[in-house]
């Protein structure tokens, strides 16, 4: 046990060594790092908009985004200063307020108009079945995670908290006529990231809670219905968005490794690393064979030698395998 201790501290300065990081190789990090959250932030962007209503939406002089679809009427302007003016098929009357100072103008994507800011952008969609939605794509940790939006909604009607984190607006005489579906987040990876609303008055405030585990961008949403509560506000795109995420990442990491392995030091690595468990395997399985027998080498080569021993006997072959190919 001393003597792999001491290989794993030695192949450890080996590898610091000759695997030395040159000038400006965190600079280069940070920005292959952002290209990948930027990329990634499209992906979502463009699968989160694949719902989107296409049959009737244009966009004239003061507006981005003018739709008409399944009986839902919305206005997306182009100076984020006016609001968004929709009437649902209910014939419920909404208009909602962004904070332009923070959210930037609109400008259209497509069928989507999407407001560039600083950390975060917002793409308001019209959905094919009615519906609107508002989502917020977080770049990274230093970006906002409070977001405010303030609603005008026709006079009578009220805002009523449902328990799954949603809302409803209800007129005068008890009928719903539209509402909020409930809030949902995600990161690149595809955890899912607490997102939860507050009413304070006529201004609703959407939350977004990351930690150290979160990977960005975040993906966020809040959608709103008219008469069809259970279509496409439920978010399910999203896990369409994270598959793509993951697709873009396994590309990139295997374009690194590709690069990587170029490298004849990179190559000796990996075969010495792997070269140095199965030697240690058979040799472990050798010497409990012959101390213990035959099935006991089988049922403890690999818990003998332990998480701790795998990786130091990984370090010491690649090290070695280094060090020859330096040599030769």
């Amino acid at each position: 046990m001393v003597s792999r201790l001491l290989m794993s501290v030695v192949a450890t300065a080996v590898l610091l060594g000759v695997l030395a990081v040159p000038a400006g190789a965190d600079a280069q990090g940070d920005d292959a790092g952002e290209a990948f959250v930027e990329q990634a932030a499209d992906v979502m962007q463009e699968t989160l908009s694949a719902g989107a209503a296409s049959a009737s939406v244009t966009s004239d002089g003061d507006s981005e985004l003018v739709v008409v679809e399944d009986g839902t009427s919305i206005d997306v302007p182009s100076d984020a200063a006016d609001p968004i003016v929709i009437e649902l098929a209910t014939g419920a009357g909404v208009e909602v307020q962004l904070d332009a100072t923070e959210t930037g103008d609109f400008e259209r994507d497509g069928n989507v108009a999407v407001a560039e800011a600083d950390g975060f952008r917002t793409i308001a969609e019209p959905t094919d079945d009615g519906g609107f939605r508002l989502a917020v794509i977080i770049t990274d940790d230093a970006s906002p995670k409070d977001f405010s939006y303030d609603f005008t909604l026709d006079e009578g009607t009220s805002v009523v908290a449902r328990d799954d984190g949603g809302f409803d607006f209800v007129d005068g005489d008890g009928a719903i006529v539209g509402g909020l579906a409930a809030p949902w987040g995600v990161d690149a990876a595809g955890k899912p990231v607490a997102v939860w609303y507050d009413f304070d008055g006529s201004t609703l405030v959407r939350h977004v809670a990351t930690d150290e585990t979160t990977v960005f961008p975040v993906a966020t949403n809040w959608c709103m219905f008219g008469k069809n509560p259970n279509g496409s506000c439920r978010g399910s795109r999203v896990v369409k968005a994270v598959t793509k995420v993951f697709t873009v990442a396994a590309d990139k990491v295997q374009a690194a490794f590709s690069a990587a392995w170029k490298n004849k030091y990179f190559r000796a690595c990996i075969v010495g690393a792997v070269g140095g468990v199965a030697g240690d395997q058979v040799a472990s399985a050798a010497y409990n064979a012959f101390v213990q027998g035959t099935r006991y080498a089988r049922a403890t080569a690999l818990s003998s030698t332990g998480p701790a021993g795998l990786v130091t006997v990984m370090f010491a072959g690649c090290a070695a395998s280094i060090a020859m190919t330096a040599i030769s």
